[in-house]
């Protein structure tokens, strides 16, 4: 397998992952109430760094940063999880 598939091929299922998860929580908070808030809030602090970029960026209103953030942040995170696994495999085949 090549360089760049290994690294799409990883990016992008984080981001799935990522995204599976989220809706997961969503519903779960949802149908759990109160007891599904601790995993909102934990999803919540994950993706805080990238909700702040957006509203720093210039994302303006009530849901513009959340939203921006969550969608910018599965892509950036798979990205970076791409790119150690990357890495990773790399360095393991020297």
């Amino acid at each position: 397998m090549t360089k760049g598939n290994c690294f799409w091929k990883y990016a992008i299922l984080a981001t799935v992952v990522q995204f599976i998860v989220c809706v997961a929580v969503w519903l779960s908070t949802f149908v759990l109430s109160l007891k599904g808030d601790p995993l909102m809030e934990a999803i919540f602090y994950f993706y805080w760094p990238i909700m702040g970029l957006m509203s720093v960026i210039g994302v303006k209103g009530e849901l513009g940063p959340f939203l921006a953030g969550m969608l910018s942040g599965w892509v950036i995170y798979g990205v970076l999880f791409g790119s150690i696994v990357l890495t990773i495999k790399m360095l393991s085949r020297r």
